[in-house]
């Protein structure tokens, strides 16, 4: 038979220990932040963005310092936030029944899109190139007619 902390028996180790009092688990310390800076997004880690739907297939991004950003397409605004607070390249492709949609963000420019493809593979070819790095901007070296810095959508 089980006994408890203080040598009591008891029928099972489950009432031992309950009746033992037993001391309750060490909470873990909270993990400290990686300082290394590496894939981290610019900022202090509390910037926030909302999303707000007008409705009519728009949307709008708020940032937390009050930064207002007019999207013509839920891509456009997500490619937007993703740019916003994380690294790296971001691709988003939206089929609604018709062709192919798409939007991305690389870390050398703003949103781009939407891209209009009309098969799967068109548009596996466009993320491809986008996920790359080896999307051309145009021939004259500009940014491409639907490019978008961020909050400059040109066109909408």
């Amino acid at each position: 038979m089980p006994t408890d902390k203080f040598g009591n028996y008891h029928f099972n180790r489950q009432r031992a220990d309950a009746a033992g009092g037993m001391d309750k688990p060490k909470e873990k310390p909270p993990m400290a932040p990686d300082k290394s800076g590496k894939d981290e997004p610019e900022g202090d880690g509390s910037a926030h963005t909302t999303l707000h739907d007008h409705g009519d297939g728009t949307f709008h991004t708020e940032s937390h310092d009050g930064e207002k950003t007019e999207h013509p397409h839920i891509g456009h605004a997500l490619m937007h936030m993703a740019g916003k607070h994380s690294v790296g390249r971001h691709f988003h492709a939206h089929h609604d029944g018709g062709g192919i949609t798409t939007h991305h963000h690389t870390e050398e420019g703003g949103t781009e899109g939407p891209h209009e493809h009309g098969s799967t593979e068109e548009a596996m070819d466009h993320m491809g190139s986008v996920m790359n790095g080896d999307e051309p901007n145009s021939e004259d070296g500009e940014a491409p007619e639907n490019a978008t810095d961020e909050g400059d959508l040109t066109g909408f």
